[in-house]
């Protein structure tokens, strides 16, 4: 429930998310995320998040994207992560999500480079990504809704 900047920062070895913000407006700029517990950075209950110049390395999911939260974000390198970007819904009072990244790099052992849920949007260098409807894909949502960790 804020607005604000985290800059020129390194999140390391935790247990669980890297960054999570909810009902906020951040700007995060230069930060590296290494050996997260869960997501390098996730945005939640219609945040607004402008991410910049961001590496994350050995995280569950690079940067998540719920809850009618919108994520901009350019030079991101994403290094085995189980997922790179996801977006999806979790709780029914909001609606869904929204990613637009310029120059991502991803790396690494990725198991899914994004999981997209249906009516969420996610755009990369400008080409909007169709999401796949599989039932791996139905199966990890499931997961990520309940709050379990995907392994």
């Amino acid at each position: 429930f804020c607005t604000g900047e985290i800059y020129d920062s390194s999140f390391l070895n935790t247990g669980n998310d890297g960054l999570d913000v909810s009902t906020s407006n951040v700007k995060v700029t230069n930060v590296e995320f290494v050996n997260i517990g869960d997501k390098g950075i996730s945005g939640g209950e219609n945040s607004i998040l402008d991410v910049r110049n961001i590496t994350i390395d050995n995280a569950q999911i690079g940067i998540a994207s719920k809850d009618i939260s919108m994520i901009t974000g350019e030079n991101i390198s994403l290094n085995n992560t189980l997922i790179g970007l996801s977006l999806y819904q979790k709780k029914p009072e909001f609606g869904p999500s929204g990613m637009d990244i310029t120059n991502i790099k991803l790396s690494g052992d990725i198991d899914l480079d994004y999981l997209i849920q249906e009516k969420c949007t996610l755009y990369i260098d400008g080409d909007m990504i169709i999401p796949k409807s599989a039932s791996k894909e139905n199966l990890i949502f499931e997961k990520l809704i309940s709050g379990e960790k995907v392994n």
